[in-house]
């Protein structure tokens, strides 16, 4: 099968595109100026070129406009697949893609905003390179993972800086770590900024206690699976959409939102004292929902199902959008 790929989130396009190689198909990807390698680099093997695809596939909703043109110029029978890795908006343009969403929590989501029915495949994890240290460490650092923070309110900002604050208040010898793209974020001197690509990351994931996560409105991050693979205690708002991979006190913390007291004091509990079992059954989690090849397969399984198909009428579907009442499932 030829895979043509518009790029949209490095780190987890690189995975399925390793497995997807790995399992025999040609992956392609277009316009390759788009990949910076700034998070991960291009897999071996993706070539740099047009084809005619069997497949089109994007990760975000923009790039239907751009996989509709490479479609009809290419190979008109070939379906385009759309994966929501953020919140879906009211836009027209998902009636034109076979939809796939990344939670439960977003299936429902969709069909309730635009009445689009969709699978579910979680988003991939390399469980090999993301995994448990072989001698545990715990030197008292907490980490959290994310890029631009101070640009995306959705990320937790303001709850952060609070939460930093709060934990050296009441456990000063508590270093903390930020992984990611963050270079317009004001942090204490305490707290040190680290960038690093997808490679780099499981030494430091691993020398930590735990790892947080402050997001208020979000899907399952990408950077909170890779962390349940490395068997940590991970700490997180308790969101909708988190609670399908974390089960409070099972598999990882819950907060309620957004108790920032309660956050820190359960940052420092976790530091000083971390509970193994949480973090092997956290990866256990992982490997059943999240591995990359059994995700890569799951992916090749609709891609084969659809591409004798194309089921997308614009008129018909602009007609249903903009005559079809809808309410915006709640939070």
């Amino acid at each position: 099968m030829k895979i043509l790929v518009i790029p949209a989130h490095e780190p987890i396009d690189a995975e399925l595109m390793t497995c997807w190689l790995a399992l025999g198909h040609e992956v392609f990807i277009y316009p390759a100026n788009r990949w910076t390698s700034i998070f991960a680099e291009l897999p071996a093997g993706v070539k740099n070129k047009l084809v005619v695809p069997d497949i089109i596939y994007c990760g975000d909703h923009w790039d239907i406009l751009r996989a509709l043109f490479l479609k009809y110029r290419l190979n008109p029978k070939a379906p385009i697949f759309n994966v929501l890795w953020w919140f879906p908006s009211r836009s027209p343009l998902y009636y034109f893609a076979n939809n796939v969403s990344v939670c439960d929590y977003e299936k429902k989501y969709l069909k309730d905003l635009l009445g689009i029915d969709s699978p579910v495949i979680y988003c991939p994890v390399n469980t090999v390179l993301f995994r448990p240290a072989k001698k545990w460490e715990n030197r008292k650092i907490a980490t959290i993972i994310g890029n631009y923070f101070k640009e995306r309110p959705i990320m937790g900002c303001g709850y952060l800086l609070k939460i930093f604050e709060r934990v050296h208040e009441l456990d000063p010898e508590i270093r903390f770590r930020l992984i990611g793209n963050n270079p317009n974020l004001l942090c204490p001197p305490y707290v040190e900024k680290i960038f690093l690509k997808r490679e780099e990351m499981p030494k430091y994931i691993n020398e930590s206690s735990c790892v947080f996560f402050t997001t208020t409105r979000n899907l399952i991050p990408h950077s909170l699976l890779i962390s349940m693979s490395c068997g940590k205690n991970v700490i997180a708002f308790d969101l909708p959409s988190l609670r399908e991979v974390i089960t409070d006190g099972v598999t990882g913390h819950l907060i309620p939102p957004f108790d920032v007291e309660m956050f820190a004091k359960k940052i420092v509990e976790v530091v000083n004292d971390p509970p193994r079992k949480i973090g092997g059954k956290a990866r256990k989690v992982i490997l059943h929902k999240c591995e990359r090849m059994k995700i890569a397969k799951q992916f090749i399984e609709i891609f084969e199902k659809e591409r004798s198909y194309f089921r997308h009428n614009i008129r018909i579907a602009l007609l249903f959008h903009f005559t079809r009442s809808a309410k915006v499932f709640p939070i």
